[in-house]
């Protein structure tokens, strides 16, 4: 009888699911919200396809032929004001776009529902700008991709680093037009709880049509979760006072293979690496706007060549990669107090406005934190707090 990984293990990332060819298995949510494979046993063949497949199953191997760092910022102030941090990968998927290839990632629905998608036009780009805080559904997206990469098009493919490693599983071979990018991920928090989160809100604010989850109103150091009406901003929240990011950032709903990541190490099974620059003035001051910078670790001679063709639409200087490093590795997750299954089953009992106020209750120290960072911020001073932070960490972690 075939055996998955354990819950704890899964990642979700549906390598399985597009492996099984006779439609034995599904991902289904459990209580938590998160999608696990479920075998239908009176289909299922026992060719041991999904287990070949599963990226739990082994210990994850990693090489890298040319490593090189760099920092990136999109040429376009438009993307890279609608971009997370510097917009760089909008320039590599254009890149693509530009030989005929194909662009997967992840792209939210007019539900909030996210999840993998594909596009072969530069106007469709746009969906894949900004942070989604929620997993991402792959469904059927490795396939898609093989049958694009067999037909000779150049792929790109980006996610999580369990994402890119399960394409990689699924695959089983390297295809040369395939390039792939990974984001450093922090953890991947529940659907169900977000959804939980878009009803409260929706409570507060009816009239919101679009959710960003890092918005730049503020400045780049002080982003966070924005609500809007057309172009009309109704809700601003940073990490100190948003209920949905104390959440995540708190522990309260991430995957129970998030604590163990294995996907996340110094080195990565993708040809990129894309994450937040906050130390910009270290290497580039004339670049330090408060919009958004890029750093990227390129991890192979493919990734150096689409970053070079990426060029002409973002500007980007190599740094120290050694000097990045501590931002590679798996940061360590903190984990709520709060009873993990109590909190998926208020999830489902109460209202929206009774389990915020529960999880994540307005107290008197969330305001006083949400207050004084504006306050920073109408004296222009908080982009400068942010910088004094960030040195700050950097100085513990070369003393480490």
């Amino acid at each position: 009888m075939i055996a998955l990984v354990p819950k704890e293990k899964c990642s979700g990332c549906s390598a399985c699911l597009n492996a099984c060819k006779t439609g034995a298995l599904s991902m289904e949510t459990d209580e938590t919200g998160f999608w696990f494979p479920v075998i239908a046993r009176e289909k299922c063949v026992e060719c041991g396809a999904c287990v070949r497949a599963c990226p739990a199953l082994e210990t994850p191997a990693y090489q890298s032929d040319a490593p090189k760092a760099y920092i990136a910022q999109n040429k376009a102030e438009e993307i890279r004001r609608q971009s997370t941090s510097g917009g760089a990968f909008t320039a590599l998927a254009k890149a693509v776009i530009a030989k005929g290839g194909a662009v997967f990632g992840a792209a939210m629905d007019g539900e909030y529902a996210v999840s993998h998608v594909w596009v072969e036009k530069e106007s469709d780009l746009a969906r894949f700008r900004g942070s989604k805080y929620v997993q991402s559904r792959i469904g059927l997206a490795y396939r898609e991709a093989e049958t694009l990469l067999r037909a000779g098009r150049p792929v790109c493919f980006s996610g999580t680093p369990c994402q890119i490693y399960g394409l990689k599983r699924y695959l089983g071979r390297e295809y040369e037009n395939l390039y792939t990018v990974d984001v450093v991920c922090r953890a991947a928090p529940s659907p169900k709880v977000l959804r939980k989160y878009l009803a409260y809100q929706k409570e507060k604010y009816p009239a919101y049509d679009r959710v960003v989850f890092r918005d730049k109103g503020r400045g780049y150091s002080y982003s966070g979760v924005a609500l809007y009406a057309g172009e009309k901003v109704l809700y601003r929240g940073g990490s100190e006072s948003d209920p949905w990011l104390r959440l995540f950032l708190g522990g309260f709903c991430n995957r129970e293979a998030c604590y163990e990541c294995p996907y996340q190490t110094g080195a990565r099974a993708s040809d990129i690496t894309l994450w937040d620059c906050w130390d910009t003035q270290r290497y580039a001051p004339e670049w330090d706007d408060n919009k958004g910078t890029t750093a990227m670790a390129v991890w192979t001679e493919k990734g150096g060549g689409l970053a070079a063709s990426a060029a002409g639409d973002m500007r980007y200087k190599e740094i120290p990669l050694d000097s990045l490093r501590h931002k590679l590795d798996r940061q360590p997750l903190s984990r709520a107090k709060a009873d993990a299954k109590a909190l998926y089953r208020d999830c489902d009992a109460l209202t929206p406005k009774q389990f915020m106020e529960k999880y994540a209750p307005l107290h008197g120290g969330v305001r006083l934190k949400s207050g004084l960072r504006r306050a920073l911020h109408a004296l222009r001073l908080h982009d400068f707090i942010r910088k004094l932070v960030h040195r700050g960490r950097r100085q513990r972690n070369k003393s480490r």
